[in-house]
């Protein structure tokens, strides 16, 4: 009986000592970030956006290759302005968010509007942010992915060739 107890109160012992996950941390982060991620996305300036990366921050954007690194991905960010891609309309929504240890995740759902090449663009679809926990107690974007739930656009049905007139000789 009394192995039962000491093993019993070790057990609460080292659960108390464990490290507490702060998600409602992480979750007043994610509020931040994506209200200064979509003010960058209509203005055009992501150098506010990108310090709430890691440094070493993994990008896995739709319809592009990986990125690897916060240099990178703000590379990526003003490729993508000094093509004429512009935002009219962000709208974030978090669907769940949670943390253990020095991971969490976010997991929600976007709707845009983009103005590219004279041409405005709506899209909606969802994405998925893992977020590191920094030495500092920070988070962080550790990695993010995103894509849409837009249909592919269709090709075009082709055109029957004429027909060719069968002539005898």
């Amino acid at each position: 009986m009394k192995q039962s107890i000491v093993v019993a109160l070790v057990a609460v012992l080292l659960i108390s000592c464990a490290p507490q996950t702060d998600v409602e941390g992480l979750k007043k982060r994610v509020e931040d970030y994506n209200a200064v991620s979509k003010n960058a996305m209509l203005s055009g300036d992501h150098e506010k956006a990108l310090a709430y990366y890691d440094d070493n921050a993994i990008s896995l954007p739709s319809n592009a290759t990986m990125l690897r690194g916060k240099e990178a991905i703000g590379k990526w960010m003003k490729d993508m302005a000094a093509m004429g891609m512009k935002f009219s309309k962000v709208d974030f929504k978090s669907v769940e968010i949670d943390a253990s240890g020095s991971l969490g995740y976010e997991v929600g759902s976007y709707e845009m509007t983009m103005e590219v090449g004279g041409m405005s663009i709506d899209d909606k679809g969802k994405y998925l942010v893992v977020w590191k926990r920094q030495a500092d107690g920070a988070w962080k974007v550790y990695v993010e992915i995103w894509n849409t739930d837009m249909p592919m656009p269709q090709p075009e049905p082709p055109t029957k060739a004429p027909a060719k007139s069968k002539t005898k000789k």
